[in-house]
């Protein structure tokens, strides 16, 4: 990866940051990059300090950070794992608008795994939700977004609350505390996502105060979804208990006959990452659609069902979201060129508005070779992704 790497396609763009496909110019192989200026990219530092930190197949891997020029400002990129099909919410459009219960069990399952890590180590992630796990080739998803996550006895930033309204237990609603507890909440909620194909209270509450006020200052838990088993529904009571203490844990829930019958999928020993080869892997965009489960008759509204893929184009279309967003692969004036080397002395440029993506000249300015600068800060995390040849 001498010549470095090349930002592509926008896939996503937040308040505070943009996320771009990225590859590698020696292997092609593709990754995502997060981006924010670097005056305001203080929420992405924290979220790689929290990141480099772990170890775990439940979660998504951090690959590396970069510090580049485009068009005059300097730019912190983190980079991550790419997950071509994209997030939970992204799989419930596939399926129609709602999960099986099978499925659902095994994504809690997933999840709880994720949750029992981090709370063993002290971190909170603070905004769990379809929208924030990727699902993996393997059918299994991962937490990722840790942009709010927290260390135990770390309130959120002043002036705040840290995830989703939506997601929010009622003692984070009502700026109370953000433990643990908080993230079996959400969990809860994200199920009822799944099983239903929106958030709870999405049809009781029209904008995020009312929300926050119905969670936080009455006795309301969430409407149970009427399409689950009562084990099932029994497995939600334990996560939406309105007291924090007697909420269960994800140690407890993974006890939860609900989950514990699910069959255990050895993904330790997998690929370091999930990531297509290439932009010409074409046997991972054949094998994604052989594998895809057959969407259900019945639709949801809010959540739109996505056409079948025919073609190469379209089996990519179905993997990205929102399925308007069609990344461009052929190479062009749009994929950038990132180089390694760069004057030390660089001016720090004065630095307004969005991030701009579409400028020419990119430079790497950590003074050193991209290469080194991911060895040196994931370890051997990246070696041998990078070293994946075309196929």
């Amino acid at each position: 990866m001498a010549s470095g790497w090349r930002r592509g396609a926008t896939v996503g763009c937040g308040s505070s940051a943009t996320v771009s496909l990225a590859t590698l110019h020696e292997s092609g192989a593709l990754f995502a990059v997060k981006s924010a200026q670097l005056p305001f990219a203080a929420h992405l530092r924290r979220e790689h300090s929290i990141l480099s930190s772990l170890s775990s197949p439940h979660i998504v891997r951090c690959l590396g950070t970069d510090v580049t020029r485009e068009g005059g400002k300097e730019f912190y990129n983190l980079f991550m794992e790419y997950f071509p099909r994209g997030t939970l919410c992204d799989e419930i459009r596939r399926q129609g608008g709602r999960l099986p219960e099978p499925e659902i069990s095994r994504h809690a399952r997933s999840v709880l795994l994720g949750l029992r890590y981090l709370h063993g180590i002290g971190i909170v992630h603070s905004d769990i939700k379809g929208s924030n796990l990727l699902v993996g080739c393997d059918g299994e998803v991962r937490i990722g977004d840790l942009g709010c996550a927290l260390r135990t006895g770390v309130t959120a930033e002043a002036g705040g609350l840290a995830g989703t309204p939506l997601f929010m237990a009622p003692e984070v609603a009502r700026g109370e505390s953000q433990g643990s507890a908080a993230d079996v909440w959400a969990l809860g909620c994200t199920m009822v996502e799944m099983a239903t194909g929106r958030p709870p209270w999405a049809a009781e509450v029209t904008d995020p105060v009312s929300a926050l006020y119905r969670i936080g200052c009455t006795d309301a838990v969430p409407e149970m979804p009427g399409n689950l088993s009562e084990e099932g529904q029994d497995f939600l009571a334990k996560c939406f208990c309105r007291n924090p203490s007697e909420r269960w844990t994800a140690e407890q829930l993974l006890q939860h006959p609900l989950v514990s019958k699910v069959k255990e999928v050895d993904i330790e020993g997998k690929s370091v990452s999930h990531s297509p080869k290439s932009i010409l892997d074409r046997d991972l965009w054949d094998s994604l659609e052989s594998r895809s489960t057959k969407m259900g008759s019945e639709t949801n509204d809010s959540m739109p069902v996505l056409a079948p893929a025919s073609t190469a184009a379209g089996r990519i279309k179905s993997l990205i979201s929102p399925a308007s967003r069609r990344p461009d692969w052929s190479w062009g004036e749009n994929w950038v060129c990132v180089r390694a080397e760069a004057p030390d002395n660089l001016p720090m440029p004065s630095i307004s508005g969005e991030p701009d993506f579409e400028q020419p000249a990119i430079e790497s300015t950590t003074g050193r070779n991209i290469d080194d600068n991911i060895d040196v800060e994931t370890t051997a995390a990246f070696d041998a992704f990078h070293r994946r040849q075309l196929p």
